[in-house]
This record gives C-alpha cells, sequence and structure tokens, in this order.
C-alpha cells in the first residue's frame, strides 16, 4: 500500500497492533456441521495491545474497525468419540470464504485412544476495510456425525496482526 507513512503517528495505518482471542470454557459446542457454521473462538480475549481497533460483536463474530491489511492465523483443536470425523475450518469475512482452507481435522477411532485432532488455519494476509466482520467456520466433510467439540479450555486461538 502506497502513501502510508509509518512514522506519522497521526495515521491510522500502525503496525503491530494484535488481537488474539480463544475458545475461553466451551468444550461442548458441536463443530461437526452439515453446512460451514459459526465456531466460539472468540469467546475470551487471550492476549491484545490493540484499544479500538476491532469489536467482539458476539462469540463467533469480530468487527474490523479500520482500513488496511491483517495478517491472519488460527488453531482450532477438537475432539471427538466419533470415527472417522473429518472436518475442515475457513476464515469467512462479510459472510464470504478468504485465505486458505484449514488443515483437516481427522479422527481415525477414539475408542483406540485416538480422539483428538487439530485445523489450523495457515497465516495469510487478508486486506479489511471499516465495518468488515470475520468470523471462522467449520464444516463436515464426511459422513461422520458424531459430535465434535473444542479440545482443552483456553487452547484454541485466533490471531489478528495488523500490519498496514
Amino acid at each position: 500500500m502506497s502513501g502510508i507513512n509509518f512514522n506519522d503517528t497521526d495515521s491510522k495505518a500502525v503496525a503491530g497492533i494484535f488481537a488474539q482471542w480463544n475458545n475461553g470454557t466451551d468444550e461442548s459446542t458441536n463443530l461437526n456441521t452439515a453446512t460451514y457454521t459459526a465456531a466460539p473462538i472468540f469467546t475470551q480475549e487471550a492476549y491484545g495491545n490493540y484499544s479500538s481497533e476491532f469489536t467482539k460483536n458476539s462469540n463467533t463474530e469480530i468487527q474490523v474497525n479500520f482500513d488496511g491489511i491483517v495478517l491472519f492465523w488460527a488453531n482450532l483443536g477438537m475432539q471427538s468419540a466419533g470415527t472417522r470425523v473429518c472436518i475442515s475450518a475457513r476464515t469467512h469475512k462479510n459472510g464470504s470464504t478468504v485465505g486458505p482452507r484449514s488443515s483437516v481435522t481427522y479422527i481415525r477411532n477414539s475408542g483406540s485412544g485416538d480422539s483428538e485432532s487439530s485445523a489450523i488455519i495457515s497465516p495469510f494476509y487478508m486486506p479489511v476495510v471499516d465495518g468488515d466482520t470475520i468470523d471462522i467456520r467449520t464444516i463436515n466433510l464426511a459422513n461422520a456425525t458424531d459430535t465434535t467439540t473444542f479440545y482443552g479450555t483456553n487452547q484454541n486461538y485466533v490471531t489478528i496482526l495488523r500490519v498496514a
């Protein structure tokens, strides 16, 4: 982006502002759904040095309050008592998919001790404008319909770093 002066203290484009949220104590929401469903990953603020750059609209959505670019990534650890559970996560901006699809969470067979996996959304740059909403949605990619929830309290994170 040309025209941004990072030494200008009056500029709204201040790099280095970040925010991080997690699932809090939510280990009950079913993330294994037939259609993309928003995950409650914005339940609890974990870390951050932002003041007004982001607004938490709900446990599943935040709003961006500036024009610029962010670096976005997330980890959603999951657990299930099911067999062959296969889930993916995807970032949505204003209701549309953006960025990479996560790695696939595959839980082969909980009976053999394989009851946990993670959906990792690799870091990607995302242009944003004031008023954009962001959420992460999960979807079932297989026929297994077993309930699948976050694994662990305060262990599943989404991080957003303002870079411009």
